[in-house]
Order: structure tokens, then sequence, then C-alpha cells
């Protein structure tokens, strides 16, 4: 997604365009795609989710406290997260209803559901990050102010496959940040890049992270 509003698929193998483009009604801030293939993107103050076959909006949500700021989807298809400024929204991918209540979660940059869907951290500017329990809300891990993320990117935070680490990326601190979320502790280490708008994924085995023109891989 890209802020003429195109949003678009892909092939990994050769970087061809694999469907047509589909027409989003705002800037696209985050798009990210299922397990099974359905396609989620923020615009505006709605998520939308899009019928993957015929290229349609199939639902959507809407967020009622402004834009909204970063989009995931647990690994079995179920649940939708998003956040808008002040909260993190967890909703039935298929229904669209909501599973919780709203999370307060201010100044929210970044939402990731645990590799098995229990969990979900979300990531602000000032107040750190928070894993929760998907089920009821609960918090289960506060970093306090020493998580907290000082880029603008969609990707600032990353689960191990494990789901017992969290990493961060921070622009001013020239790092990626480990935390150990069952042990209370943390390494950092440093980026290639220093200054620059960071972001990271993880694979299982890899993190990945891109800072200006580079990418470095971290095992």
């Amino acid at each position: 997604g890209i802020n003429d509003r195109d949003i678009c698929r892909w092939r990994i193998e050769n970087g061809q365009q694999q469907s047509p483009t589909m027409q989003a009604g705002s800037d696209v801030r985050s798009t990210v795609v299922s397990q099974d293939a359905r396609i989620v993107s923020g615009e505006g103050g709605k998520v939308i989710i899009w019928n993957a076959t015929t290229h349609q909006k199939a639902l959507d949500f809407t967020s009622y406290a402004g834009y909204v700021r970063a989009i995931d989807i647990s690994s079995d298809s179920t649940k939708v997260a998003f956040t808008d400024p002040g909260a993190v929204r967890i909703f039935d991918i298929t229904s669209g209803n909501p599973l919780l209540p709203p999370i307060a979660h201010s100044y929210t940059k970044g939402v990731k559901f645990s590799p098995d869907g229990s969990r979900i951290a979300a990531i602000s500017s000032y107040c750190g990050f928070c894993v929760y329990n998907t089920r009821n809300g609960d918090i289960l891990f506060d970093s306090g102010s020493q998580g907290s993320c000082d880029t603008w990117t969609k990707a600032p935070l990353a689960w191990s496959s494990d789901g017992q680490q969290i990493f961060v990326a921070s622009k001013g601190k020239g790092t990626i940040t480990c935390f150990d979320v069952s042990r209370s502790s943390k390494s950092k280490w440093s980026i290639h890049e220093n200054r620059c708008e960071a972001s990271i994924v993880s694979n299982g085995r890899f993190i990945a992270c891109s800072a200006a023109r580079s990418v470095s891989f971290w095992d």
C-alpha cells in the first residue's frame, strides 16, 4: 500500500505484480497478508479486509479514536489487531466483531501477535511496549520507557519464533534491543546505520533490519 491509495500484490520470486491493483479510499498506512491470503489494509480511520480473489472490499472496521497506525493478523488467521493513537483493538477477522474492549496504550506505533497468537505486543513513542493476553487483555509484561520507539516506521518490533523474546528498533539510540519477556532481561545490538529509520522483521531463524540503504541480518 502507498500514498496514491493503490494496494498491489507482488510475486517474491520475480518481482512481478500478481493481481490487479486494489484502490483504497484514502492513504494506506499499513498492509498485512494473512496465512490464508487475505489482505488487510489501514486507510485513514478504517481497517479494510480485501477478498483476494475478487479484489473487492469484504469487510471494514472503523477506529473511532483516529487514524490507524499499524495492523497485524494472528498466525491462525482468526484475529486482526490494529492501533490508533490511544488503544489496541482486536477483532474477529471473519465476523468483524470485537473480541476485547479497546486496550489503552498511548502513542502506539506498532502491534504484533506472538507466534501462537495468545499474546500481543504494542509499542509506543514514550511508554515503551507492553505484552497483553489476547483472551482477556491482561498485561503480562511492561518494558517501561526503556522499550520506547522513536522511529516512524510501521515495523519497529518483532517476536522470536518461540515467543520468548521481543526485538525493538530505535533510531535515536542506533540499536536493536532484545527483551527476554520470560526472564525480564535485555541486551542491545548496534544498528549498522545510526540516526536512520529502521524496520525489523523475523522469520524464525533470522532478524532482518533495514536502515538507510542497507539491510543486516542477525541470528
